[in-house]
């Protein structure tokens, strides 16, 4: 076997030599190939596994996205009663406000009051004609009613009880652009021993549009006095009145007020939650 030197340092490397450092270096290759493969495998799977976070991520904000709108365009609003009281102290009335909550305008097609004596109200009560000793006011506006179904005249003999149902040709909007709507009720007779005792003040209120089709009267039975009148919801050819029908609502929670007096002799009705008016 020769012997072979390179010509710079007279080193002797044998055959054998170069085989190893042949092998040496492929193995070396072979390391930095099998390195750069796994290094790449791992890039790729980080790529999908980003790629897959991506979408779920654009798939749920879609999803988001969509209810959002959607629940913009459900009909929500909400409703509050105050009662003010007076000068003479014998008389109230009842400031309705309702708030749209929604994207899109809102028809009121029913609002109405009640208020109930605070020594006999009751959570449980809702007819007013089963427990006629208890009521005070039932004032009921329900958009183009009947005149035949509404009555249009005042109860003028009950000096304690306003029990009506009334029509109101021009109706209620509710826009989104407006902070409330407000609607004023009475004035109705009150007593100063029904003041001090206290009252118990709720309303309510059914808009025009439901989620598939609009609110309407039920002309085929009169409500007893005081009652809320039923409504059917109208879904294109179909009519359906509740249950199963069903109309968007909403409904005050019911607030106590009775007479306070402050030291400059004002007497004005005070509530349980709300600030002195």
């Amino acid at each position: 076997m020769s012997d072979l030197k390179t010509p710079e340092t007279n080193t002797v490397f044998t055959l054998k030599d170069q085989l190893d450092s042949a092998e040496l270096r492929l193995k070396k290759l072979q390391w930095w190939a099998t390195a750069i493969a796994v290094f790449s495998g791992i890039i790729a799977v980080v790529n999908i596994s980003s790629a897959i976070r991506l979408s779920i991520a654009q798939r749920q904000l879609a999803d988001v996205q969509a209810t959002e709108q959607k629940e913009k365009q459900r009909i929500s609003f909400g409703i509050r009663v105050i009662p003010v009281l007076l000068p003479d102290a014998k008389h109230f009335y009842l400031i309705t406000s309702l708030k749209n909550f929604s994207a899109r305008h809102t028809d009121i097609v029913m609002l109405g009051v009640r208020v109930w004596k605070g020594s006999k109200w009751d959570d449980k009560h809702d007819s007013p004609s089963d427990y006629p000793d208890d009521i005070l006011v039932s004032d009921i506006l329900v958009a183009n009613c009947p005149n035949s179904f509404c009555r249009q005249e005042n109860e003028k003999k009950e000096s304690e009880k306003a029990l009506k149902l009334r029509t109101f040709d021009q109706g209620i909007s509710v826009e989104t652009s407006e902070p409330e709507t407000n609607q004023n009720f009475g004035p109705y007779n009150i007593s100063q021993q029904q003041a001090k005792s206290g009252i118990w003040v709720e309303g309510f209120a059914y808009a025009q549009q439901t989620e598939q089709g609009e609110c309407q009267l039920n002309t085929s039975k009169i409500p007893e006095k005081g009652d809320t009148p039923s409504f059917c919801e109208k879904i294109g050819d179909r009519i359906l009145c509740k249950p199963p029908g069903s109309c968007t609502s909403a409904y005050s929670s019911p607030e106590f007020y009775k007479l306070t007096s402050s030291h400059d002799k004002t007497v004005t009705l005070r509530g349980s939650r709300l600030k002195e008016f």
